[in-house]
């Protein structure tokens, strides 16, 4: 995407890359060795911070694709509910006019019983 920004465009770190090698600090200074140790602790913070960040991503593309599937499926469910109450009213209706045709035999048969 032309003209997006990531995170760490918005940083206020000095610009080292994680590509380019540290070199081992000069001497026994106790200041040249704690940066170098801050600095790889923050090179692996970062690099830890993409991978969570990444699989952040990956996990939301994954619900967004499951929770399309579900959406799927209720309309789905919902067109076969709406097609039974259609097939329920139906057999009801049809019980209906069963029940009165069952009445008047029944009243045609009680009439040549009298």
């Amino acid at each position: 995407m032309e003209g997006a920004m990531s995170p760490g465009d918005f940083s206020m770190e000095r610009s080292t890359t994680t590509s380019e090698p540290l070199e081992d600090p000069e001497g026994d200074n106790e200041l040249s060795l704690k940066r170098f140790k801050n600095t790889l602790a923050a090179r692996r913070s970062r690099a830890k911070k993409v991978m969570i960040l990444e699989a952040e991503r990956t996990r939301a593309k994954d619900l967004e694709h499951a929770n399309w599937e579900l959406q799927k499926r209720v309309l789905v469910l919902e067109t076969e509910q709406a097609h039974l109450k259609t097939a329920n009213e139906s057999q009801r209706l049809h019980i209906v006019r069963l029940e009165a045709e069952l009445a008047r035999a029944l009243e045609k048969i009680k009439e040549r019983g009298t």
